[in-house]
């Protein structure tokens, strides 16, 4: 005989982590950006293994020919601000990795950022992915089964040429091992909006 036991129960899905993809499709001056991207100074970074970086070199988004591209990334900022109701921010920073075959972006988070940001004008055949790592767990304890949408270690993020993805600037993150082409980011960090009321 079996039992049949029910349980009152309420699940609570605590602390979630959001991420919003926007679409920039309709950004004129691309190929302007990537010419540009291509002609700019870069070097070895720690965090990009086989790629290239303007990381401390140059400010992309200060040049006066970006704005547009400026003005649209500072809005989908305010958006994202404004659904998780918190103070406004602004771009603090910015810069571009390029990446070719082999390479790949090593963990790390931008722990003094509130909001970053990765827009990807340029994305070859088989590129690789962003990869989110949750900060809710340790390697000590919820060793799970299968991955679930109540728990995963990781999230591979299936980004696309043209969009851009705004998230928490201490979230870890990383990629794939990049087995396809060319593969252009642009990314950015924030912080708070000085003189604003919360």
């Amino acid at each position: 005989m079996i039992l049949s036991i029910k349980f009152n129960m309420n699940v609570y899905k605590l602390f979630p982590t959001t991420v919003i993809e926007f679409d920039l499709r309709g950004y004129p001056n691309k190929d302007k950006l990537i010419d540009y991207i291509n002609l700019s100074p870069q070097k070895n970074h720690k965090a990009v293994f086989k790629g290239k970086s303007s990381y401390g070199c140059k400010d992309i988004l200060l040049d006066p020919q970006f704005n547009l591209l400026k003005n649209k990334i500072q809005n989908y900022i305010d958006t994202y601000t404004n659904y998780l109701k918190i103070q406004k921010c602004y771009i603090s920073d910015s810069w571009f990795n390029i990446m070719g075959k082999d390479s790949f972006v090593k963990k790390h988070n931008h722990e003094y950022s509130i909001v970053s940001g990765a827009y990807y004008p340029l994305l070859e055949s088989n590129t690789c992915n962003l990869i989110f790592t949750t900060p809710l767990y340790s390697s000590v304890n919820f060793h799970s089964i299968q991955d679930n949408e109540n728990h995963h270690k990781t999230f591979q993020m299936p980004i696309k040429q043209d969009y851009l993805y705004l998230f928490p600037g201490w979230l870890d993150h990383e990629t794939e091992v990049n087995k396809g082409g060319k593969r252009i980011v642009l990314s950015f960090n924030t912080l708070f909006t000085p003189n604003m009321d919360f």
